[in-house]
């Protein structure tokens, strides 16, 4: 069996470190697997054993209309020269390029999106909704299955009457939670605190994603002025890099908390940094199903979360983190407050989201599920 994996220009993030275990997944059970990616970083970390990388067709992360033609007619013409029996896209652009192409090229192809999203709703104006949603309809048409990667994905399809329903079916994602337990006893509290500068005393809050308006991080530099009011001994580092980052250092300048932030740029040590932090928080406004939130469950870290559905599908408030309005900083002030000084509630707070992250989002069964979505789908073809 021969796949084609899309994603096209977007850069490396958790997402893309789940499709890597897909990836390793697939080449184990013997499927030639090509991947279709331009962005440098991501050909350098999926260039692996068994996997083939195609890199000649670029399909930016944004609209770009001229630039969208182009890679469709490349792809129409690779599709001409290569045969696949599954297309799998991932991302906005690259799945509706992707799926495009495939659907209109001659063989009988599996197409699958992982929907992480739609281009609708809370962060989106009218006028950008009413240009998607059709978008969303066609992406959906053309797929055999489009796979939401969590239960709130697939409500919001009915909530915004997308269609039909039979293409969608849900998989949760997952993770391996060893190397994040690992670090939790290898020495990497201590020695990631010493590169940051930071006493084993003094309190570290973190946060590891892109540096995006969505992931809404001035709210956290906003709580932490007001934490710092009452407690001076407290840090922030934000490990991840993009286009706000300059902005989010101004703010931390404007607000006179520049010392007390670290921004740690692009890391591929998350599970050293997770070890490093007393708590984990994250003001995002829109998600699929955070792989950082994830990541910071599996190495039991007190969680304070914005409450937008994808968040709390995975932070039950109060029983496996706190998760509070992600667009007021008191009330992410209040919340690391409260955990901060109540140590014993935040270290509860914290074996519970591990437990429930290794009892219901583990990475084998997203691995054998997603599989399984394809098998069921050549079973109907046959």
């Amino acid at each position: 069996m021969k796949t084609l994996q899309i994603l096209g220009g977007n850069s490396w993030g958790g997402g893309c470190a789940l499709i890597r275990e897909y990836l390793a997944f697939l080449v184990a059970k013997g499927w030639d697997v090509e991947v279709l990616t331009s962005h440098p970083d991501v050909i350098e970390k999926l260039t692996m054993p068994g996997v083939k990388i195609v890199s000649n067709i670029v399909i930016p992360r944004d609209i770009e209309p001229k630039a969208d033609l182009i890679a469709l007619k490349a792809l129409r013409r690779h599709f001409s020269e290569n045969h696949y029996d599954v297309v799998h896209t991932y991302n906005t652009m690259a799945g509706l390029v992707g799926r495009t192409a495939a659907k209109f090229s001659k063989g009988q192809k599996a197409i699958f999106h992982h929907q992480a999203g739609w281009n609708l709703g809370e962060g989106y104006s009218a006028a950008k909704s009413i240009v998607f949603w059709p978008a969303e309809l066609w992406g959906i048409w053309m797929s055999t299955q489009s796979i939401c990667c969590s239960k709130t994905i697939r409500r919001q399809a009915d909530r915004y009457r997308l269609f039909p329903k039979s293409k969608l079916t849900t998989v949760c994602n997952g993770i391996d939670p060893l190397p994040f337990q690992s670090a939790l006893n290898d020495g990497s509290r201590q020695s990631f605190r010493k590169r940051l500068g930071i006493a084993e005393g003094s309190f570290l809050i973190g946060c590891h994603g892109r540096l995006s308006d969505l992931k809404n991080n001035s709210v956290l530099l906003q709580a932490l002025e007001k934490v710092l009011k009452e407690q001076p001994d407290v840090y922030l580092a934000l490990a991840g890099d993009g286009a706000e980052r300059q902005n989010l250092e101004k703010l931390a300048d404007e607000l006179g908390i520049a010392d007390r932030v670290r921004f740690l740029g692009y890391c591929t040590e998350i599970p050293q940094f997770l070890a490093a932090l007393d708590l984990f928080a994250m003001a995002s406004l829109r998600e699929g199903m955070s792989i950082s939130i994830m990541e910071a469950m599996a190495a039991a870290q007190p969680i304070v979360c914005s409450n937008i559905p994808q968040n709390t599908e995975l932070i039950q408030d109060e029983v496996t983190g706190i998760a509070v309005n992600g667009r007021d900083p008191a009330a992410f002030a209040e919340a690391i407050l409260r955990l901060k000084n109540s140590p014993e509630t935040a270290k509860q707070l914290g074996l519970s989201a591990q437990r429930s992250l290794i009892e219901n989002y583990s990475l084998q069964q997203f691995l054998e599920q997603t599989y399984e979505v394809y098998s069921r789908a050549f079973s109907r073809k046959r």
